[in-house]
């Protein structure tokens, strides 16, 4: 079997319209067709692949979007605006003059110019070539079809109202198709559309999912008239590349943490797994004590519940380590309010097996783009400690984080960064 990918650009119109004219108009109201003074309008096209912390965050968003007539399709469209504004609170991506500012780990861009109102389209087909012992022949069996409608323009800021469609059809021959009417400008920060794509690896299955961020640069004929006769109508090569990559299992997304006091620091890291299990550890060494956790909360079928378990020494002094197991909750409230819950009651040692209902570990968080704030309380035993931080974010691999601890009446603060 062999695949061919076949590109089609599809523009309403030809572009035959005089360049030479005079200064862009007031399009306040509808752009009118095959006018002189129609602008040009370009938009640009970022798809961008949302990391495993983002995913996880949003998972319960994202359940509401599967349905009977989708789950057998290789790429699903989603643009439910519970799904639109979980991506947006969680995702920290800002597209800028179609260059991505935050978060975005892997990028696909591209380009469609049209002209006034005039619709423009690109469709991907993927023809699979099938050969026997007595036919050869080919058949079309699946394409994504975007297509995007210029219909007002506000002068203030150049925002474009554009109506979106994107279509997809799959193997199994049903064809979905999905809409969107919104103002476009030369920035976005929320995406207008996510794409999820189902990845069968040797042993497992898991999707990969891409936001649709749009931005849009409107060019006035006066402009058009100071630039080359010659203009690029479209550039297409980061669907190209998406839609016809080999498919790579989600790589895990890590953060590691380095604090630092005035008696002492601490070493913190954490990795999300594409299969929802999280894993951490946090070493500590203050005013000449050293202590230590470690940890994996295990995912049961990615629905906020995880078999959990801990290893650490069990109490201030105590250097012998011990194994803590039970069970995890996390819910998420309005896409940015995180509750966790850890109740581990089996605690294992090189001497025996204990059970206490004492070790409750609980966390709140509250999480915008740029910064988060979040406390956490642990009750173990006699010994009881919490921890709240801030936390800003300085650039798309870096946060500064103030860190106030509390253990046995004795608090710590340290300044942070995570990259």
């Amino acid at each position: 079997m062999r695949k061919f990918l076949i590109v089609i650009v599809l523009i309403s119109s030809l572009f035959m319209a005089n360049l030479n004219v005079e200064a862009l108009e007031d399009l306040r109201s509808p752009i009118k067709a095959n006018s002189a003074k129609e602008p040009l309008i370009e938009y640009t096209l970022n798809f961008i692949e949302l990391d495993s912390k983002v995913l996880n965050n949003i998972e319960a968003s994202l359940k509401t979007t599967d349905s009977d007539k989708t789950k057998d399709q290789e790429w699903k469209i989603m643009t439910s605006d519970t799904v639109l504004k979980a991506v947006k609170d969680n995702s920290a991506v800002e597209i800028t003059g179609g260059l991505d500012i935050e978060r975005a780990k892997v990028r696909y861009n591209s380009s469609l110019t049209t002209l006034g109102k005039n619709p423009v389209a690109v469709r991907l087909k993927e023809k699979i070539i099938k050969a026997d012992e007595e036919n050869d022949y080919e058949q079309e069996n699946v394409f994504l079809e975007i297509k995007l409608k210029p219909n007002r323009i506000r002068l203030n800021d150049y925002q474009v109202l554009t109506e979106g469609t994107l279509k997809y059809k799959g193997k199994s021959g049903v064809i979905i198709e999905e809409e969107f009417n919104n103002w476009i400008g030369e920035s976005a920060k929320a995406p207008v559309a996510i794409l999820a794509n189902e990845i069968q690896s040797d042993t497992t299955k898991h999707k990969e999912y891409f936001a649709v961020y749009v931005t849009t640069k409107v060019i006035s004929q006066k402009d058009l008239s100071k630039k080359s006769p010659l203009l690029s109508m479209g550039n297409i090569k980061g669907m190209n590349k998406l839609f016809s990559r080999e498919t790579k299992v989600n790589k895990p997304y890590k953060r590691m943490g380095v604090y630092f006091s005035d008696q002492g620091g601490r070493l913190k890291y954490k990795e999300w797994m594409p299969n929802g299990n999280l894993a951490c550890a946090d070493l500590n060494y203050y005013d000449g004590e050293f202590r230590y956790k470690a940890g994996i909360d295990f995912s049961m079928n990615q629905s906020g519940l995880f078999l959990a378990s801990h290893i650490k020494n069990k109490g201030i002094g105590e250097s012998d380590p011990h194994l803590y197991l039970g069970i995890a909750d996390q819910v998420t409230w309005k896409n940015n309010i995180d509750f966790k819950v850890h109740y581990l009651p089996i605690i294992y040692s090189k001497s025996n097996i204990e059970t206490s209902l004492s070790y409750i570990e609980t966390v709140v968080k509250l999480r915008q783009p740029s910064w988060n704030i979040w406390y956490k309380n642990i009750n173990m035993e006699s010994n009881k400690s919490a921890e709240a931080s801030i936390t800003y974010r300085v650039s798309s691999n870096l946060d500064m984080q103030i860190l106030w601890e509390e253990i046995e009446e004795d608090e710590r603060i340290y300044l942070g960064f995570i990259f």
